[in-house]
């Protein structure tokens, strides 16, 4: 069985070994450093303020990663870890989602604890000091840059066998039977289709807690000599306005551009959903 010092070791050499010579993981790695980078950014008054946070954000990043990458190959490799078989078959989206769960049931004595590391807490120490109302925000970014770190280890697992490219479907704007994540933070699920509707919600990845952020209705609108399309995307204002449009961005790349081209796009801008199921009056 191998120590914990020669997991550290060998993790630490892989990781750095990949960001030196994968360009898809270290543009991977700034994506997330931009991401959350920008929540902070948005604090600063000065340019000097905003390249500390640019600087800060690729260091906690880097930290955070190798810290949840670490801990879940560290769970993989115990002995006593038992996983049911089918999970190691799961689609990515729904892995990253269910890891924040198993996270909390593992590490439910010490939820605030087990992904911090120095660099980071020296960090989150600074930036709570020179902003306002950043607490909240910087527990958050620490853990959901581990718990992606965690899901890269599990994913990059031997053991794991991506069935996506089985999972064959006519929709256009996603697969039904996986999450798609369309940021760090936002995926969207399946809810209802046919031949010539998509309805799509959009939901909080599990590390804040699930919750309903939007939805995505595509129309198909078949004529007699031509067939029109029309999206209509609703989301959240809790979702920042930039992060709107890139998770907009995100569903039209997926979109053929010869349907893009004879398509409308409607968006709204709401607060919240509510869900209404009219009462039969006739049942007894």
């Amino acid at each position: 069985m191998k120590t914990e010092d020669l997991i550290y070791t060998e993790i630490m050499d892989t990781l750095r070994k990949q960001y030196q010579t994968n360009k898809h993981f270290r543009d991977e790695l700034d994506n997330l450093s931009l991401f959350y980078g920008r929540k902070f950014i948005n604090k600063t008054k000065d340019e000097e303020e905003r390249l500390s946070i640019i600087k800060q954000m690729d260091d906690m990043v880097k930290s955070q990663f190798f810290q949840g990458y670490y801990i879940m190959k560290s769970i993989l490799l115990d002995k006593e870890t038992s996983l049911p078989q089918d999970v190691w078959s799961l689609n990515p989206g729904l892995v990253r989602n269910e890891v924040p769960l198993l996270f909390a049931n593992i590490f439910k004595d010490s939820p605030d604890n087990w992904h911090l590391t120095d660099v980071s807490q020296k960090i989150g120490l600074d930036l709570v000091q020179r902003f306002n109302n950043v607490y909240d925000l910087v527990k958050q970014t620490r853990k959901d840059l581990a718990l992606y770190g965690a899901y890269k280890a599990f994913i990059e697992d031997d053991r794991y066998q991506n069935q996506t490219d089985n999972n064959q479907s006519s929709m256009i704007l996603g697969n039904p039977f996986d999450l798609t994540f369309l940021s760090p933070q936002v995926y969207m699920q399946a809810q209802f289709f046919t031949s010539e509707q998509e309805i799509w919600d959009l939901n909080l990845w599990s590390s804040l807690g699930t919750k309903w952020v939007g939805s995505i209705h595509f129309s198909c609108l078949p004529d007699e000599q031509l067939t029109l399309y029309l999206l209509q995307f609703t989301v959240s204002e809790t979702i920042q306005e930039m992060e709107r449009y890139e998770i907009l961005e995100k569903v039209l790349d997926n979109i053929p551009n010869e349907i893009k081209s004879l398509m409308q796009i409607r968006i709204h801008h709401v607060r919240e959903l509510e869900v209404v199921i009219p009462q039969n009056k006739n049942v007894n």
